[in-house]
């Protein structure tokens, strides 16, 4: 991503009103480019009160390394450190390395994050964590499904942790991610970089009003609310039932493979039409009765605010 352009993300985000604010780097590999990310930290720091990176850790060779890198980091901002590990990392990274880098994120009071996903052939979450062997009791584990998405989209579907049924709930994934190309997406799950959970391009529109589809259009608000398998019954009733499998890893795997199907996709979309009109005159309802209730008077609907609040993590 050209830097400039992670400039103007950053100072277009930190514009919008947010109930929380927070800047994910991620890639990739960020520490890759080293230098680059200690000016994007320093820039960003002043402007969001959660800086965090996610990285493979191959950089801690050692805990004494890892405090090295760590250390300019949190001076310039940084707040959490994230380490993905897999038995696909592990093929070309020292699983130790994880402790290493959480132990030095540990001493320099960083939050803790390590994400643990196998597949279903693979070693257990348990057997991972033991590889890593011992890290801070303050460690946070997040131990991810194991979805088709990337190159393991390519891999067969017995890996995948398959459960009968249908997956309920709401959708777990939402995050504004910009890719480097400036490509702008609702999810960070594997699976969801595809045209249905495209928000735009951030090069081309402005960051808030790819905020605004964010949490204002239909599909994606729908989503968020209610998750992937409330779209199932207008999927069925349009006699597309057939296509729904039996099975799915969790949420986000049904959500992906809706999605991804142009047939159920039309439908769904269809479908989301009403939704969308619904929460923008739940918008403009909430809002002409908080402005009643604070000054005592009601506003003409074609003042009311639109702009929506973010309480996501912007990820780029």
């Amino acid at each position: 991503m050209d830097e400039a352009d992670v400039y103007s993300y950053i100072d277009q985000a930190a514009e919008i009103p947010y109930d929380g604010s927070a800047v994910c780097l991620s890639g990739g590999e960020v520490f890759l480019y080293y230098p680059l990310l200690k000016r994007i930290i320093s820039y960003a720091a002043p402007k969001f009160s959660d800086i965090s990176v996610v990285t493979n850790a191959f950089w801690a060779s050692s805990e004494a390394i890892a405090y090295q890198k760590l250390a300019p980091l949190r001076e310039l901002g940084l707040t959490t450190l994230g380490v993905s590990s897999s038995p696909f990392h592990s093929d070309f990274i020292d699983p130790a390395r994880v402790g290493f880098a959480v132990t030095a994120a540990d001493r320099l009071g960083l939050r803790l994050i390590v994400k643990c996903t196998t597949p279903n052939n693979g070693p257990s979450a348990d057997e991972l964590v033991r590889e890593i062997g011992p890290v801070p009791e303050r460690t946070k584990f997040e131990h991810l499904p194991f979805l088709p998405g990337g190159r393991a989209s390519d891999l067969p579907p017995s890996v995948l942790p398959l459960k009968a049924g249908i997956p309920e709930g709401q959708c777990p994934g939402a995050m504004f991610n910009i890719w480097p190309n400036g490509d702008t997406y609702f999810c960070c799950r594997p699976g969801a970089f595809i045209d249905a959970l495209k928000l735009g391009n951030a090069k081309a529109t402005s960051i808030r009003n790819l905020v605004v589809e964010f949490y204002l259009r239909g599909k994606l608000a729908f989503l968020r609310k209610h998750g992937p398998a409330g779209f199932l019954p207008a999927v069925r009733q349009a006699g597309l039932g057939g296509k729904v499998s039996s099975s799915y890893v969790d949420v986000c795997h049904l959500c992906t493979s809706l999605l991804a199907d142009p047939e159920i996709l039309r439908v769904i979309e269809e479908f989301s039409k009403n939704y969308g009109a619904q929460v923008l005159l739940d918008l403009l309802t909430s809002n002409t009765e908080e402005i009643q209730n604070r000054y005592g008077s009601t506003p003409r609907t074609s003042n009311a605010n639109l702009n929506p609040c973010c309480s996501e993590p912007v990820n780029v």
